[in-house]
């Protein structure tokens, strides 16, 4: 999954929020801290969206290997 793409973004700015809001707006955390911590955020929100976009990934696959399978088991056999 990208870095930059609109998940992890939004992600990022909804888990790192209370660091913005210290700097920017309660004045009580320096704003380059809040930057180190938005970066983390961002790294971290990126690992977790890789990890479940690799799984569902895996799943559609098997789910689509196993797929014909399940259609050749389920023809009904012809009575004539």
């Amino acid at each position: 999954m990208n870095p930059f793409s609109w998940p992890v973004l939004v992600g990022t700015l909804l888990v790192g929020s209370p660091a913005l809001y210290a700097a920017q707006v309660a004045d009580t955390l320096s704003p380059d801290v809040a930057l180190v911590r938005l970066l983390l955020c961002a790294f971290g929100v990126w690992a977790v969206c890789s990890v479940v976009a690799s799984l569902a990934n895996d799943a559609v696959a098997a789910n689509e290997a196993a797929a014909p399978a399940e259609v050749e088991v389920e023809q009904p056999a012809d009575a004539a």
